[in-house]
């Protein structure tokens, strides 16, 4: 990073060194702004990594209950109840 300047160092400075300044500062700019614009893409594929549609589609959870029908204990239909 570049000094800190007070303003009456800059109304000291010539043009051609305001010049060189503003133009640093522009390329800090440019490289702080793609810092970012990477730092969202991390931040996305990280969120879809996380939460995005594949962990919806997992067979089961460990921990997780799951019950299917062909579990279920056979009660009306096996013993004739029904009828």
């Amino acid at each position: 990073m570049g000094s800190k300047h007070t303003l009456g160092e800059l109304n000291n400075l010539s043009r051609e060194e305001l010049i060189t300044i503003i133009l640093g500062m522009q390329g800090q700019l440019d490289a702080l702004n793609e810092y970012i614009e990477k730092l969202i893409e991390q931040v996305r594929l990280a969120n879809q990594q996380r939460f995005g549609r594949h962990t919806e589609t997992m067979a089961s959870i460990e921990g997780q209950l799951s019950f299917s029908m062909k579990q279920m204990p056979c009660t009306i239909a096996c013993t004739g109840a029904g009828s």
